[in-house]
């Protein structure tokens, strides 16, 4: 986008995405230099300054380290990318085994995959829209937002997983010290695997 227009790119970033730091509401924006863009990045800082109190102290820490680009920092970031690549990637192709369709994941943590190739068999259930769909889901023990929640029209039939649902530290420390070697996702994310079995039995026991 910054190639397509440099002058009216916003770059905005932080830790609690960036850096697997779920909950550490810490983020920043860069602005262009640009008049039309600078009266808008006043009218941010204005809105900013009048919702947002501050960040505390511990969370300005760690934002130093995180942003230290150290060694340390650099490892770190690539175990957790490369175990988020193996939840999504995992997550996707069970989707796609499942016929749903599924944009491949690029990056982050999240698959949005979607009931459109069973629309008509869940109409016959009387399921029409992707929110009765998580409310479906949620009764076999698989808890997802609907995409409605993300500006996506209801009929869509789609919903956003988070591949988070298991022991970070323990997968962690088998990443950073042996790259995964003896991973299976039996033993170190049974809870994913458990939500895509559950989900395959909901498909062959209601569209099938």
């Amino acid at each position: 986008m910054y190639h397509l227009d440099p002058e009216g790119t916003f770059f905005t970033g932080g830790l609690s995405k960036s850096f697997s730091c779920g909950g550490w509401r810490f983020g920043f924006v860069v602005t262009p230099k640009h008049q039309s863009s600078g009266n808008l990045a006043k009218a941010l800082k204005f809105k900013m300054s009048e919702t947002i109190s501050g960040v505390n102290v511990p969370l300005q820490e760690a934002a130093k380290t995180a942003y230290s680009q150290s060694t340390e920092i650099s490892s770190y970031l690539a175990s957790v990318q490369e175990i988020f690549k193996t939840a999504t990637r995992y997550m996707y192709q069970r989707f796609l085994a499942m016929g749903l369709h599924c944009p491949k994941p690029m990056g982050g943590f999240y698959v949005f995959p979607s009931f459109k190739p069973y629309e008509k068999k869940l109409k016959n259930i009387g399921c029409s829209n992707s929110d009765e769909l998580c409310r479906r889901l949620m009764n076999i023990g698989f808890f997802v937002l609907s995409g409605s929640n993300f500006g996506i029209d209801p009929s869509e039939l789609s919903f956003r997983v988070a591949c988070v649902d298991f022991d970070g530290q323990e997968v962690f420390t088998m990443f950073e010290k042996d790259h995964g070697d003896g991973f299976t996702f039996e033993h170190h994310m049974p809870h994913l695997q458990f939500a895509c079995d559950a989900l395959e039995e909901f498909i062959g026991a209601q569209l099938h």
